[in-house]
């Protein structure tokens, strides 16, 4: 492959959509050295997942986070996976950065509203009005004729997982950087992290062989 010079670019792309069970966010951006010929990769070498940067990890959950890493890069095409970094035309080096569950207590609460057919004034002739009764209504604050409703909500606990992954692609020649992505997300349940890598993942690959073609 030959030397280019490097134009690089970066791209974020941000996106929050609320579920019925769970919050969910998700913040990706990606760096890719724009003039690389990664038309030209055959050969590449997958670096073990690093999840050294945090401790409590059980065996089963760390070889989940392995296997699922290689078998969607299974699904690179057109590509030989090397045995050996050096006999490879690129790496890549995957890190889990963050990998964290959190918790909060919610006291209970009482909301109160109101409920009722909304009196409006209606115009009979010149001068004169009357009232009557107009459209269902519910608000937060009281009007005429409204009757008080409350609505309680028990005391619970918000639960939170986070999770953030790092993708570099080095070429193994140059020993340059050719691209990365850093994929941060959350989702309101507990213990959400392996279902968030496996996404994480998919959309990765997924990019990275549109490169390749």
């Amino acid at each position: 492959m030959k030397n280019v010079s490097r134009i690089t670019y970066v791209i974020t792309l941000t996106v929050f959509f609320v579920t019925c069970a769970s919050t969910v966010s998700a913040n990706k951006t990606d760096w890719i050295d724009k003039n690389y010929k990664f038309s030209n990769i055959q050969r590449v070498y997958l670096c073990k997942v690093d999840t050294s940067s945090f401790k409590v990890l059980d065996e089963l959950t760390a070889e989940k986070i392995q296997n699922t890493y290689k078998n969607f890069a299974g699904k690179l095409k057109d590509v030989v996976f090397a045995e050996d970094k050096k006999s490879a035309d690129v790496k890549i080096i995957p890190t889990i950065n963050v990998w964290e569950n959190s918790s909060r207590f919610v006291p209970e609460r009482v909301e109160v509203y109101y409920e009722g057919y909304e009196e409006r004034r209606v115009k009979v002739s010149e001068g004169e009005w009357k009232r009557e009764r107009g459209h269902y209504k519910t608000s937060h604050t009281y009007f005429p004729g409204a009757n008080r409703k409350e609505k309680r909500f028990p005391a619970h606990w918000d639960y939170d997982s986070e999770l953030k992954v790092s993708f570099e692609i080095y070429d193994i020649a140059s020993g340059k950087l050719i691209m990365s992505r850093i994929d941060t997300r959350s989702r309101g349940t507990a213990n959400s992290q392996p279902k968030m890598f496996e996404r994480i993942c998919k959309s990765f690959f997924k990019d990275f062989n549109k490169k390749l073609l």
